[in-house]
């Protein structure tokens, strides 16, 4: 085995790797390092066993190291602090780090052999653990494999099948039990993040959750996974992607459906997975996670809004009461039973209420109504796959509404923000503070802003906090830092910049200049 040793005391360096009978201990080769940025080098470089290190040294100490070290190398590396230092704090930081042991200087020679032989029996049972994990890695690479290879080629039965099961290693009798995964909502808020990009991040994190898990994977990088589990597997699947849904929702936004198939022989997987593929079709209620009766016994029943639902939609609409009308759409929609709500359904659903809703406005209006739909749809079809869907796009649809219907902006509005930002130039101030001040989205107001100013709302802070300090340099005794506390910045340098960049002076010189 390798062992790193590492001190500043250049007589340790020189004389301990000839001070013990290190081969007798198992140790067939020593580097020596007398620096922590040596030692980095050398633990970048090459595979080491034990490392065996001082605490205090010039550049960092043997602590950082090893965390360093816990970060940044890959291999485990089992380690060792040999010190001076007999304080509690230092013992107790090294046993968090999980060092094998921590030995006081000068070390008998016993003592150092126990530790020694100790940290070897470690360094047997990480690479036993190592190569027991590569050996099931393959294992799961060569089922994923082999399903890829049945789900490209459709090989389901016959010679062809029988050979594929050689060529993987994989009984022919094989039983398993399919799932099938898909992302049925992909938000508006993650559009930067492509199907291709969304798939490969669901992967990982069902690979994560399920980690230790006997399975195979099959990834077409388009929003939709199939997981193959034993026939009977250690544990049940169902929570672990419980958790792989509600992660992804509160993560990414994404509503996903689970959908389990029942437990098949390989001559059966083409029929059943098809199965599973007709109900993702159909199942519009999401995040949801359906199990085998369930896909095969659902009745979906004739869907139509009953007519109290409709009158409150309309008369909230008819109203412009639409953050009202957003919750009573949730408080029906989230509580639909699966049999209640398909994706054909679904779509009528929206369809009609779109024209009721474009029914209650006048000509101008409606014209705008058809163009945010039309946006809507064309930046995701999808939206009447699933509910989550369709909530987001009356979401979307509501806020623009909302702006389209500010046809002029009375001029109070723009005073008002004036004045906001005169009375409190002491502040950092942003757009969304403004926005909120009154009442509007922070890019509509902006934008409102700029067509009425001739400049953002950005602009203008940094302008009215310029002059302000301007005006207080030429004017007034008071210490730059002061002036810089009096329009928003706390922090001398930063002011200074930020003056310097709009004046082309820093405060001092404008101040001399104009006091001239």
């Amino acid at each position: 085995m390798k062992l790193l040793l590492v001190d500043d005391d250049k007589i340790i360096i020189n004389s301990m790797p000839g001070s013990f009978p290190w081969a007798d201990w198992g140790i067939t080769e020593i580097r020596t390092a007398w620096s922590i940025k040596q030692a980095k080098k050398i633990l970048e470089e090459e595979q080491i066993d034990i490392l065996l290190c001082d605490i205090e040294m010039p550049m960092g100490t043997g602590i950082e190291l090893i965390e360093w070290m816990q970060e940044e190398v890959p291999a485990p590396v089992v380690t060792l602090l040999l010190t001076c230092h007999s304080e509690f704090q230092y013992a107790q930081r090294a046993l968090q780090l999980g060092c094998s042991n921590y030995l006081l200087k000068p070390a008998e020679e016993e003592e150092l052999k126990k530790a020694i032989l100790d940290a070897e029996e470690k360094v047997v049972e990480y690479r036993k653990r190592e190569k027991e994990r590569k050996t099931q890695e393959q294992k799961i690479r060569n089922m994923d494999a082999f399903w890829e290879t049945l789900m490209a080629h459709h090989i389901s039965c016959g010679e062809r099948l029988r050979r594929v099961c050689e060529e993987y290693e994989v009984k022919e009798q094989l039983r398993f039990l399919p799932v099938y995964v898909t992302v049925k909502h992909h938000s508006y808020k993650i559009r930067d993040i492509n199907p291709s990009l969304m798939s490969f991040i669901l992967e990982n994190v069902i690979r994560e959750i399920l980690r230790g898990e006997r399975y195979a994977l099959v990834n077409k990088y388009d929003e939709r996974l199939w997981l193959f589990f034993p026939e009977n597997p250690p544990r049940d699947p169902f929570q672990p992607l419980l958790q792989v849904s509600d992660w992804m929702e509160e993560n990414y936004h994404c509503a996903l459906s689970c959908y389990f198939g029942q437990i098949q022989f390989l001559t059966g997987w083409e029929k059943e997975c098809e199965l599973l593929r007709q109900a993702d079709a159909q199942f519009a209620v999401s995040p949801g996670i359906y199990t085998a009766s369930q896909v095969r016994h659902t009745h979906f029943m004739p869907f139509e809004l009953p007519n109290v639902m409709k009158s409150c939609f309309s008369g909230l609409f008819t109203a412009g009461k639409y953050t009202e009308l957003l919750q009573k759409m949730k408080d029906y929609f989230l509580v639909l039973a699966p049999e209640q709500c398909n994706t054909a359904s679904l779509d009528a659903a929206i369809r009609r209420m779109d024209q009721e809703f474009e029914r209650k406005l006048e000509a101008d209006a409606k014209e705008r109504f058809r163009k945010i739909q039309v946006q809507l749809f064309k930046e995701n079809p999808a939206y009447t796959r699933s509910v989550p869907g369709l909530l987001e796009y009356y979401e979307r649809m509501f806020a623009s509404i909302k702006e389209e219907s500010h046809e002029a902006i009375p001029e109070s509005i723009i005073q008002r923000v004036k004045l906001y930002i005169s009375m409190n130039m002491q502040q950092e101030l942003c757009r969304e503070e403004v926005a909120a001040y009154v009442g509007l989205h922070p890019d509509y107001l902006n934008r409102i802003f700029k067509k009425e100013t001739g400049v953002s709302l950005k602009e203008y802070i940094a302008d009215a906090k310029v002059q302000m300090a301007c005006e207080l340099l030429e004017q007034t005794n008071f210490f730059v830092g002061e002036i810089g506390e009096m329009v928003g910045y706390v922090n001398f340098s930063s002011f200074t910049t930020f003056f310097k960049n709009r004046t082309g002076l820093t405060p001092a010189a404008w101040r001399k200049e104009h006091s001239q």
